[in-house]
């Protein structure tokens, strides 16, 4: 099984969908992915009823450094997928 994280332009449609007032469903349709990912994105990162994607994005990139197993992931690599990010 393979997937796919959210990029910022992701991100960014979800932001302007949600606030247009679609639901999960209509977002996964415009979007292209599953409704459970689209409401998982939104649940974690909302603060205060409001999804940033900017600020979404920031969130992910602090979980996806440190969600590493501490031995196998070095400075070299954590420089390669912060240029990637």
């Amino acid at each position: 099984m393979s997937y796919h994280h959210f990029s910022m332009f992701d991100r960014a449609r979800i932001q302007a969908l949600h606030t247009l007032g679609y639901s999960t469903r209509q977002i996964a349709i415009q979007t292209g992915r599953h409704h459970s990912s689209i409401e998982r994105e939104l649940v974690r990162n909302t603060t205060k009823d409001i999804y940033i994607a900017e600020e979404a994005h920031q969130c992910y990139k602090k979980r996806r450094i440190h969600s590493k197993p501490r031995g196998k992931y070095d400075k070299t690599i954590a420089a390669i997928v912060e240029e990637k990010l």
